[in-house]
């Protein structure tokens, strides 16, 4: 009996031995050896030489002259990676969407939604019924005061339910939905042209420069970054949001 346990004593101490020293003192070998940037997060740094972030996880943007990740369900937050797990009919998320897409969606001839919303909450008619707070309050069992902002994202989706023939341009679909992880780093490449003149006409204030001259450089800088998964092999062309941020950063400056 204590000869077999002996022997099961040992095997355990050499398999601890080479699958938590051994094993793993190989593998940091030869990240660090051969591959010292993916070993140590993919951390990149800014201009200025300070830490800004990792490459593999999304971290938010607010400046107009900023590429923006998709939503997060995570709130970014690495410790907390998470899907929204809503489906495609749930209520929540339609609502989600329907707010963020208020205030930027657009007639197809390019012309802004977000006047025609308030001038029609002005109305005070939904579906041919008066006092649309009200409805809306029943709807979300909630009521409250709301400013121009507040209109065209809150009332987007009630707005479209009363135009519903009206063409509307259409928005990238990861510019409204969040990843499996919340923390995707990459947006598809027609995101990043839906979000082009934004990011443009921004700098071109901020540098007193022609817009149309600013559009064509970082149009140029995002065909550059874009990159298919497996060399091309699969996908449509995606970017890295924190890359190109950066280096828009490098050439222009910071805000």
């Amino acid at each position: 009996m204590l000869r077999y346990l002996s022997k099961s004593i040992l095997l355990l101490f050499f398999l601890v031995i080479i699958t938590c020293v051994v094993y793993t003192g190989a593998l940091w070998i030869i990240g660090q050896a051969l591959f010292p940037f993916q070993a140590n997060g993919s951390m990149l740094n800014g201009p200025d030489g300070n830490l800004v972030g990792s490459s593999l996880i999304a971290q938010p943007f607010s400046k107009d002259e900023y590429f923006q990740p998709r939503p997060s369900a995570a709130a970014y937050d690495a410790s907390a990676s998470a899907s929204s797990a809503l489906a495609a009919s749930n209520y929540a998320l339609r609502n989600r969407v329907a707010n963020t897409l208020g205030p930027l969606v657009k007639y197809e001839n390019g012309t802004p939604v977000a006047a025609d919303i308030e001038k029609w909450f002005q109305q005070d008619t939904y579906q041919g019924k008066p006092h649309i707070v009200a409805q809306w309050a029943a709807l979300h069992k909630n009521a409250g005061k709301f400013s121009a902002a507040d209109i065209t994202s809150t009332f987007f989706d009630m707005w479209r339910q009363d135009h519903p023939d009206v063409q509307l341009q259409d928005i990238p679909g990861d510019y409204v939905t969040t990843s499996a992880s919340g923390l995707d780093p990459h947006i598809t490449l027609q995101n990043a042209m839906y979000q082009l003149e934004r990011v443009a006409n921004a700098w071109a204030v901020k540098l007193n420069r022609h817009p149309s001259e600013m559009t064509g450089e970082i149009h140029h800088l995002l065909n550059a970054h874009a990159h298919a998964p497996l060399w091309g092999l699969a996908g449509e062309k995606i970017i890295n949001v924190l890359e190109v941020n950066l280096e828009l950063r490098q050439r222009y400056g910071a805000p």
